[in-house]
């Protein structure tokens, strides 16, 4: 069978064979790459970024003592990805049943749907989402609500917004900010081939 007749249109076609695919994706890379590999496609891997392994993240885990020992009156969950990592870190350091009680007791508010599921995978009740996705409106929420004197907990994502961190602390807050994932080198990855 030629290459032109393999790269069909039916149930065995290979629309990628002979091509060579670098894939640079730290998370979730496993699945993006059986997906060309199915296609045809020889596949290299070579992550640019890669996210921290959670057990030797000790940045997060001295973040989440803070969190407990200054309870949150708010807590904002920008994403689901980041709070379950958060929740795996203090469940790997005897820390979870802390967190999740002390989390409980705070006005949860959530970053969309993915955010919520989580949230609710960990026992706990979100106080509601706007209607976009944007921390910024969480943060508008927040301050039209209130803040000053107030503690609340940004679990922060890939990309710190400082200006959103900044609004709350004019604002009166006492901000801490909480960052379950942290991109590193992916030069201590070496690549592999599939």
């Amino acid at each position: 069978m030629s290459q032109a007749e393999t790269r069909g249109s039916g149930p065995d076609a290979l629309p990628l064979l002979g091509f060579r695919i670098g894939v640079t994706a730290h998370r979730r890379a496993e699945d993006l790459i059986a997906a060309f590999e199915r296609r045809g496609a020889v596949v290299l891997h070579v992550p640019v970024l890669r996210i921290g392994p959670v057990a030797e993240d000790t940045a997060l885990l001295a973040d989440t003592r803070q969190v407990l020992a200054t309870p949150p009156d708010i807590t904002i969950v920008s994403t689901a990805y980041g709070m379950r990592r958060w929740a795996e870190a203090a469940d790997a350091a005897g820390l979870m049943d802390d967190l999740v009680e002390v989390l409980g007791r705070s006005r949860l508010m959530i970053r969309g749907t993915k955010a919520r599921g989580q949230v609710r995978a960990l026992g706990l009740d979100d106080a509601g989402a706007p209607d976009g996705e944007l921390t910024a409106e969480l943060v508008d929420l927040a301050l039209a609500e209130g803040v000053a004197g107030k503690t609340i907990v940004v679990q922060l994502h890939g990309y710190t917004d400082h200006h959103q961190l900044e609004r709350l602390r004019e604002a009166g807050a006492t901000v801490l900010a909480v960052e379950p994932y942290r991109w590193l080198s992916g030069e201590d990855l070496a690549p592999w081939t599939s």
